[in-house]
C-alpha cells in the first residue's frame, strides 16, 4: 500500500509515505495487537474491522497537516477514488 499522490501548494515542502502497518481492532487503541509486520499487505473479509497506521516523512517547513484516506479497487479507473469517511457512526 503506497500513497500515489500528494498535492501541495508549496513545492519546497514534501511528504512521503515511509511505512504502513495493519492492526487488530481489538478494543484498545493504545494496546492493540498487530496483524502483520510493517509494510505487509492485508487480505481479510471487508466486514472485519482493522486499524491502519501510516508513517509520513516530511521535508521543508511543513505546516500542520490533516490527510484524508482514499480507496479504490486495484483494477478500477483513476476516477473511482473515493474518500473514506472520518466518522462512520460506530
Amino acid at each position: 500500500m503506497r500513497i500515489s499522490r500528494i498535492w501541495l501548494a508549496d513545492a519546497a515542502v514534501t511528504f512521503q509515505q515511509a511505512a504502513f502497518r495493519w492492526g487488530n481492532d481489538d478494543g484498545s487503541e493504545s494496546a492493540y495487537t498487530f496483524i502483520n509486520a510493517q509494510n505487509v499487505d492485508l487480505s481479510q473479509a471487508a466486514t472485519t474491522a482493522a486499524i491502519l497506521r501510516f508513517l509520513i516523512n516530511t521535508t521543508g517547513d511543513t505546516p500542520a497537516s490533516q490527510f484524508k484516506l482514499q480507496v479504490k479497487r486495484s483494477t478500477g479507473p483513476a476516477s473511482e477514488w473515493r474518500d473514506v469517511p472520518l466518522d462512520i457512526g460506530l
